[in-house]
């Protein structure tokens, strides 16, 4: 999507997401930079894998839920659902279903 959108990716650099989500092509969500760059934004949003990391992760890992997002959307623009705000809905609550705390009661 990058390359469709502003040609080849400089040699030694990286396409980041500013989404988190590697599967993401939306075009506003990726940025160019180095591995560094890409390393700096997983510590900054805590994305690295370490011991206090791993129960953050979807419960289904990252293939599982970027087919999970997938079959969501197919499914609601089969039935109909194509305007933008409906379809992000959609990614959320499918998002949602790999949260590792999602059924956490809250203490306050």
């Amino acid at each position: 999507m990058w390359q469709a959108h502003h040609g080849p990716i400089p040699d030694q650099y990286v396409i980041r997401h500013d989404c988190d989500h590697s599967w993401c092509i939306r075009p506003e969500c990726l940025r160019v930079g180095d591995q560094v760059d890409n390393v700096s934004d997983a510590l900054r949003r805590d994305r690295l894998t370490h011991p206090g990391r791993v129960g953050k992760a979807d419960r289904r890992g990252a293939a599982a839920a970027a087919r999970a997002v997938r079959a969501a959307v197919l499914d609601a623009v089969t039935s109909g659902t194509c305007v933008a705000s409906d379809l992000s809905q959609v990614v959320t609550r499918a998002l949602a279903a790999g949260d590792p705390f999602a059924d956490h009661g809250r203490l306050f």
